[in-house]
């Protein structure tokens, strides 16, 4: 298993990781996935900027693709839910925005209640 941090300066990664991921965002949505997925269960606060900025790019380019994972990882991954009320669903269809608003508006609505 990789003991490197995730990605990102801030993190211990680098940059170059942090652009590899954000490429792979764009061109291979299920690999981004499973490795942001690792990455959100992996870092600390400081690097869930990171991840909220990959997850947009993959709600951006692939939102029909990823919803139903994205919401079942919000039920059961606490580093993903603070990095999705972060995130502003821009480029989305109207219908998908819709959703993605309503989902984050119920995660950080169950964030503040705890």
């Amino acid at each position: 298993m990789d003991t490197q941090e995730p990605f990102g300066p801030q993190v211990g990664g680098s940059a170059g990781e942090y652009s590899a991921l954000e490429l792979l965002a764009r061109s291979d949505p299920d690999a981004a996935w499973a490795r942001l997925v690792l990455i959100a269960a992996r870092t600390d606060d400081a690097g869930l900027f990171w991840v909220a900025d990959i997850l947009e790019d993959l709600i951006s380019f692939h939102g029909h693709e990823i919803y139903e994972r994205l919401k079942g990882e919000l039920e059961v991954n606490p580093a993903l839910r603070e990095a999705f009320v972060s995130v502003v669903p821009d480029n989305a269809d109207p219908d998908l925005e819709d959703r993605l608003l309503v989902l984050r508006d119920k995660i950080e609505a169950e964030l503040e209640a705890n």
